[in-house]
């Protein structure tokens, strides 16, 4: 999962800074102090690892067809400052299938040189090592004397770091060289990963120079933004450039998938139309508007749906409604499907009449729950129920879906009551603690929320709670996002096993109840 990001010269923020990331995460601040930077430079991470593009585009925005929302680098770099680099970074654990390091060389170039070993290899990462991440440094494209020669941004050069420590850093070489294209590579032969490999024997780091320059085309990796790797491109006629390059490519690549796992949910969830179709498969854009939530309950098997419904259930939300899907069926198919079973058609025959969900459209909808196991109760719309119902339909989705992952989600205590609020926190603990081992990014204002994670800790460390719904101070991070004179300031607060704050909350966030009953 993703475990940290790096933000400097994005949007509001213009210093460094650094957001360990936790199996829930909250980000708590006032209205626009910047808590949606930190979604906003996970998506322009993942856009200029995938695509190249140095251009933000709202994903909303994007489903809709609408592409004015594009932000190009100009509207993003802080302050509108074409002179200034922007810096991205991302942090993702280690897991065991990550360990494989494939490494690939040219059989002319093994024969051609002293390495005399096969056409490829694969390393495994021992266990000490984590975490991998990568930096971005993007900038406008400068001339001799740093003015600013275009309003849209590329990538000037990347990091990329075994265990917070960097290994590897390529530069474009305009920066450096200005005619000059091409890239050049700075390795850290002391790095700990290095080093280690170097001492087994398998490869000699310590015989290569410390630079290695790619002169007059890309370096040898071909992914995400190099556009896809092919095993016939050209790559380092050096081994342990090879090697290097391997490692750079498996960072690409674990962080690619990483992020494409994520799903950001958007502040304001749409409800289906009544005459829209469930899609078969969810996309970023769709769960951004909340949509794919719906796509995936219309689809989704039984075990799936009561899921859905415990936490809407009297027990936990009382939300009053349970989801209920039906099938809509075309009339004339059950006319001959009822026929086929008249005329005793043999099996084989008989296969098309069996196959009728395939020709049918599903529908999810609402049913009062004291009434939910009757086939005459009404079917009732998102759009019939309460806007906090609809509003938090996809968070619950989002936190029993199968596939785990790492959620966004902006105001998921949208539209609900106290009580409401304070449920949602279960609901969080409980999807990390369970098989989904999700983890979330909180954008949220709500302090029954955090009162009720705070509980929890304090069940947890007196033993007193279920397993399902401990935990612990290390799996909490709270953050506080405010600003000072323009800049995106952010400030962590900790809580003990008491569920108690350590440090008090800036601009007396919480005391507003206090304040209105004794000021």
């Amino acid at each position: 999962m993703i475990t940290g990001i790096s933000i400097e010269n994005f949007k509001g923020v213009r210093d460094r800074i650094h957001l360990g990331l936790r199996p829930i995460t909250l980000l708590f601040g006032a209205n626009s102090a910047g808590k949606s930077t930190v979604t906003d430079a996970l998506n322009f991470f993942e856009s200029v690892l995938t695509a190249g593009s140095a251009t933000f585009r709202d994903l909303t925005a994007a489903e809709n067809g609408d592409a004015r929302n594009e932000l190009s680098f100009e509207r993003l770099v802080h302050n509108h400052d074409l002179s200034q680099v922007m810096r991205l970074g991302v942090e993702c654990e280690l897991t065991q299938g990550d360990r494989n390091v494939s490494v690939n060389s040219m059989e002319d170039t093994a024969s051609s040189s002293d390495w005399g070993g096969p056409t490829s290899y694969e390393i495994s990462l021992p266990d000490e090592f984590r975490s991998i991440s990568i930096e971005f440094e993007i900038s406008s494209i400068l001339d001799g004397r740093d003015h600013a020669t275009s309003r849209t941004g590329f990538l000037r050069g990347f990091t990329v770091s075994y265990n917070d420590e960097p290994m590897v850093h390529v530069v474009d070489r305009r920066q450096k060289h200005g005619h000059l294209n091409g890239y050049e590579w700075t390795a850290d032969l002391n790095h700990p990963l290095l080093s280690e490999i170097d001492q087994s024997g398998e490869i000699q780091f310590s015989n290569i120079h410390h630079r290695i320059i790619a002169d007059d085309h890309d370096p040898p990796l071909k992914d995400g933004f190099y556009q896809a790797f092919s095993e016939q491109e050209e790559i380092p006629s050096d081994p342990a450039a090879t090697f290097l390059n391997a490692f750079v490519l498996k960072a690409f690549r674990t962080l690619k998938l990483r992020l494409s796992q994520r799903r950001t949910i958007g502040g304001i969830r749409d409800i289906p139309h009544r005459d829209s179709i469930p899609m078969p498969c969810n996309t970023s854009m769709r769960w951004s508007n909340g949509l794919a939530a719906w796509d995936y309950l219309a689809h989704c098997d039984r075990r799936s749906l009561d899921k859905v419904n415990y936490w809407l259930g009297s027990e936990r939300l009382g939300a009053r409604y349970q989801l209920k899907q039906r099938v809509l069926v075309d009339f004339q198919d059950c006319v001959d499907h009822v026929r086929a079973f008249e005329q005793h058609e043999d099996p084989a025959r008989m296969q098309s009449h069996f196959e009728l969900q395939h020709r049918s459209e599903r529908r999810i909808g609402l049913v009062p729950e004291y009434d939910q196991f009757h086939d005459e109760s009404p079917f009732l719309h998102p759009s019939e129920v309460g806007t906090g119902l609809s509003q938090i339909i996809p968070v619950i989705v989002a936190c029993i879906h199968p596939d785990p992952c790492f959620s966004s989600i902006a105001q998921p205590d949208l539209h609900l009551h106290p009580r409401l609020q304070s449920e949602l926190g279960d609901l969080f603990i409980h999807s990390f603690n369970t098989d989904q081992r999700n983890r979330f990014l909180l954008e949220t204002h709500s302090e029954h929320l955090i009162l009720r994670i705070l509980r929890r800790i304090r069940e947890t460390h007196a033993g007193t709670v279920r397993e399902e719904l401990k935990i612990a101070t290390d799996d909490l991070a709270i953050y506080y996002i405010s600003q000072d004179k323009g800049f995106t300031q952010i400030q962590m607060i900790e809580a003990d096993v008491r569920g108690e704050f350590i440090q008090p909350w800036p601009d007396d966030f919480f005391e507003l109840d206090f304040y209105e009953r004794f000021g």
